[in-house]
């Protein structure tokens, strides 16, 4: 805060717009989506002004995420076409790719499983062409519940079952998925299942201590572990 009050002060709006969009992934993190979404907003108007385009495509999409952490995701996916639109003209493969997961993940929720399809697999088409293994664990997470939206259990349990065996530093999409496994054995009827799934995730948990998973992950880790007890209550 006080490097971006210095910032405005000498002028430098470049400057002051990564700060304080800085600032508002700091109030993202700490759960405060009101002073977030203030402060994302004025640093994408900032980097718009600045014509810092990379930037600009950044911090909406980064405001798309608050959204999405509120469940508003008519709101999120309007952030993330504006942050996909930039991407595209700035014909910039990686972010291109990761907005229309974000877009995938926000119509799945919205149940417009054809537009997240759409979505997924482009995104999926750009991550193989980067071979971005790391990327395209989402994407597979994104099709496993799209085959579960669809009542389609088969492939939904084997994409699922993929995702937990796959080898990730990120531990997120592994949790999503015993998460989604366990529900999908409770819409099955099989709760003996459901239950020995989360018992496997939560053994899972306590082997591994928050404090050594790297800060890229950690909030979106400690995101999925709220959903994850949540569930399992």
């Amino acid at each position: 805060q006080r490097a971006y009050d210095l910032f405005v002060g000498l002028g430098s709006t470049s400057a002051a717009a990564k700060t304080i969009g800085n600032l508002g992934w700091c109030y993202f993190g700490l759960g405060d989506s009101e002073k977030a979404l203030a402060a994302l907003e004025d640093a994408t108007a900032r980097s718009a002004k600045a014509s810092d385009q990379r930037s600009e495509q950044n911090w909406l999409g980064d405001s798309g995420d608050v959204f999405a952490a509120a469940e508003d995701f008519t709101a999120a996916t309007v952030r993330y076409q504006g942050a996909l639109a930039i991407a595209r003209e700035r014909q910039d493969r990686y972010w291109t790719a990761a907005w229309l997961s974000d877009l995938a993940l926000a119509s799945l929720r919205m149940g417009k499983l054809d537009a997240a399809e759409r979505y997924n697999a482009e995104s999926l088409a750009i991550e193989r062409e980067m071979n971005d293994t790391a990327a395209q664990l989402y994407n597979q997470l994104n099709s496993a519940e799209i085959a579960l939206a669809r009542k389609n259990y088969k492939r939904a349990e084997e994409l699922f079952g993929s995702v937990v065996s796959w080898a990730s530093e990120d531990p997120s999409p592994r949790l999503d998925a015993q998460e989604n496994l366990a529900k999908l054995y409770i819409e099955t009827g099989e709760p003996r299942k459901a239950e020995a799934q989360f018992q496997l995730a939560i053994a899972a948990i306590q082997q591994r201590q928050a404090g050594l998973i790297k800060e890229d992950y950690k909030i979106t880790y400690l995101s999925s572990l709220v959903r994850f007890y949540q569930a399992y209550v």
